[in-house]
């Protein structure tokens, strides 16, 4: 069990966040404690599943309630996606979200903005100009980020974590040095996550790729492997996300034009 965040919270009080193997519904899950002013338990709660969940960051809301971020292994599109959850001041669980692609994205940090929705920074490895790039994501007051963010079902556990008081205090001596950093302004590529990009589909017709053919009512892939498949319409709303097998997958559509983002391919079809 560690801790990665901890605020004052309005009371006088603490909320601790961060993640327990002790307790909860199964591996690592999201560990959130409620510190009285002197140090006495309020209350505990565990949110997760099977997989690693973990919570990275907690703000009090302007309702009393909480914000949390961190990542999910048990939800979402992805090996880790954005975990964020809203919850009460009980610590009762009133919504939560998961964002991500195929590969791994892990959020850092969250604050509450001024229209009463959240931003959300992290790290993600499915979208950006490389291995890894900053993610930056705007949710609105109910979580919600049209065609890119999941509902999820973490399950909430009280429990009752041992405590114990302190009563020894040393003297830690400090070291101080002068550093000189060297600055730099770096050239950063920004993309917007959830914006499929056009790809010519005539790049992707090889024996490692993709194929994509319009059919009546619907589209024909055909994949070298298993992958996530997320089509869009052309406004940037989800219209379809599912697995492609290998082979050949047929997926219904209404007529219209979408972009599909398969993997590392990308492309355009029209469907009449």
């Amino acid at each position: 069990d560690w801790p990665n965040s901890i605020i004052q919270t309005t009371d006088g009080g603490y909320v601790v966040a961060g993640v327990t193997y002790s307790f909860g519904a199964g591996y690592y899950d999201c560990f959130v404690l409620k510190l009285n002013p002197d140090g006495s338990l309020a209350w505990a709660r565990t949110y997760g599943s099977t997989g690693w969940d973990e919570a990275r960051s907690i703000i009090q809301t302007t309702d009393g309630g909480y914000a949390v971020a961190g990542f999910t292994e048990s939800f979402g599109a992805g090996r880790r996606d954005f975990l964020i959850l809203k919850l009460n001041s009980d610590g009762s669980l009133v919504w939560a979200r998961t964002f991500g692609g195929t590969n791994s994205e892990e959020a850092y940090s969250i604050i509450e903005a001024a229209d009463g929705g959240y931003a959300v920074v992290g790290a993600t490895q499915s979208f950006g100009a490389g291995d890894l790039d900053f993610l930056v994501l705007k949710l609105g007051s109910d979580g919600s980020y049209e065609g890119c963010v999941q509902d999820c079902s973490p399950t909430l556990y009280d429990v009752s974590p041992a405590s114990s008081f302190l009563f020894e205090v040393g003297n830690c001596p400090m070291s101080t040095s002068s550093m000189s950093p060297t600055v730099t302004a770096p050239n950063l590529t920004i993309t917007d996550a959830c914006v499929p990009l056009f790809v010519e589909e005539s790049s992707l017709y090889s024996e490692s790729g993709i194929t994509c053919s319009p059919l009546p009512a619907g589209a024909l892939f055909i994949s070298p492997e298993e992958m996530l498949v997320r089509i869009y319409k052309a406004d940037g709303k989800l219209a379809y996300s599912g697995e492609l097998r290998k082979g050949k997958n047929r997926i219904n559509l209404d007529a219209g034009v979408y972009f599909w983002h398969a993997g590392q391919f990308k492309g355009k079809a029209v469907v009449r």
